[in-house]
């Protein structure tokens, strides 16, 4: 009966050198979001534990992110049919609300739809009405209306791939949430977070 022989010696990866980021191993493994070098180590081996919903380094277990949401499907049948898969969009960081909020569409209000599924034009002025209410309460705040006009410059002007949007947005977003945007444009640092984000990539 033959064995494997299994070679016990790794042959070190090179490293790559990122602006102003260090030496980076080739060997990267990045996640939606997380495609930058650790802050505390360097290394890009970014692991999502599903179960804690942590985003760790790999390398050093630097814990980068929590709470995060699982992406995937939701395994539960609750309608007894072959279908188990959970439907609506993805969260993504290019949506002042993450794509999470419900939105009222006044194409469902305006329309004979509303008539055909029993519904007055009493009850249609009313729900007219909490659309209004609805979209003044997303952007009721200053920061929330600066990070809707911001990521629409990523995704209108940026000209990066998918990917790459979701990290200059959410490196806008962290920026934002910890002061550094304030007294400067919108359009001054959504251009630098797109220049930095393509400039790790290489782009």
């Amino acid at each position: 009966m033959k064995q494997r022989n299994e070679s016990t010696e790794t042959d070190e990866q090179p490293a790559t050198k990122l602006p102003g980021l260090g030496n980076v191993p080739d060997g990267r493994r990045t996640l939606e979001g997380h495609t930058r070098p650790c802050e505390e180590c360097g290394a890009v081996n970014w692991d999502f534990d599903i179960t804690r919903g942590e985003i760790t380094c790999g390398d050093c277990g630097l814990v980068a992110e929590e709470n995060v949401p699982d992406p995937g499907a939701e395994w539960t049948n609750r309608d007894n049919g072959e279908d188990r898969s959970r439907v609506g969009r993805p969260m993504t960081y290019t949506l002042a609300d993450k794509g999470l909020n419900t939105t009222i569409d006044v194409r469902d209000l305006n329309t004979g739809i509303a008539s055909r599924h029993g519904m007055s034009s009493q009850a249609r002025r009313d729900w007219r009405r909490r659309r209004v209410i609805d979209e003044r309460s997303k952007t009721r705040k200053s920061r929330e209306r600066n990070l809707v006009k911001a990521n629409q410059f990523i995704r209108d002007r940026s000209g990066l791939p998918g990917p790459l949007q979701e990290e200059a947005a959410r490196l806008y977003r962290r920026l934002s949430g910890e002061g550094f945007v304030t007294g400067r444009s919108i359009a001054g640092v959504t251009a630098a977070c797109t220049y930095l984000v393509a400039r790790q990539e290489g782009l």
